[in-house]
């Protein structure tokens, strides 16, 4: 009845400076992640702006004096690429009744962004964690989420590229598509008998 999307990694994406900033600081980058998903929610809940939260993270690391450096990162970043395939997909579903939502782990700068490039005009819902104060992979961002599409747990699916965001998926209700490629979506949806 109801499918839901992320936006970054799914439909829409920035290129990864997480790369980008494992060398410049000389850190893997699996290192670097564990920290700042310990900070992440600040500035997907919190109001904080990802410059603060990284600042949080290499002084955590001890790269404190990286600082500018991570910022300059930061801003070449924005660069908004929407997967045409995926919204493509987004629209088939909805011409076949079903009902579509974005739920995506961000800023509020970032979701007027998102909303500046006309992501939100192909959802039926649309909806940025910094401003329901609830990130993914909690309960009430899916409630959320769901809730505005009319649509039980159980009879949703939500699609992410980040296992992290799906992990409670079982506990929750809502079945868990982890996106790796357009086609591999596609088969999943075929297989849950959403497309045909």
């Amino acid at each position: 009845k109801a499918v839901g999307f992320d936006g970054g990694g799914v439909v829409g994406s920035h290129k990864s400076v997480m790369p980008d900033i494992s060398a410049a600081i000389n850190l893997p980058v699996d290192e670097i992640r564990a920290v700042y998903l310990k900070y992440n929610r600040l500035a997907n809940v919190g109001g904080r702006s990802y410059q603060e939260v990284w600042k949080m993270v290499l002084d955590e690391l001890g790269k404190g004096e990286f600082s500018d450096t991570v910022n300059k990162l930061l801003s070449v970043n924005d660069t908004i690429f929407l997967n045409e395939n995926v919204l493509n997909l987004v629209h088939e579903l909805r011409d076949k009744g079903i009902r579509v939502g974005l739920l995506t782990n961000n800023t509020s700068y970032n979701g007027e962004a998102l909303r500046k490039v006309g992501l939100a005009d192909h959802f039926d819902s649309f909806f940025v964690s910094a401003e329901i104060g609830y990130q993914k992979p909690e309960l009430e961002a899916f409630k959320v989420l769901f809730d505005s599409l009319g649509a039980s747990f159980e009879e949703s699916a939500y699609i992410d590229d980040a296992p992290s965001s799906l992990r409670l998926a079982g506990e929750i209700g809502y079945h868990p598509i982890l996106f790796t490629s357009y086609d591999q979506l596609r088969k999943e949806l075929i297989s849950l008998g959403v497309l045909e």
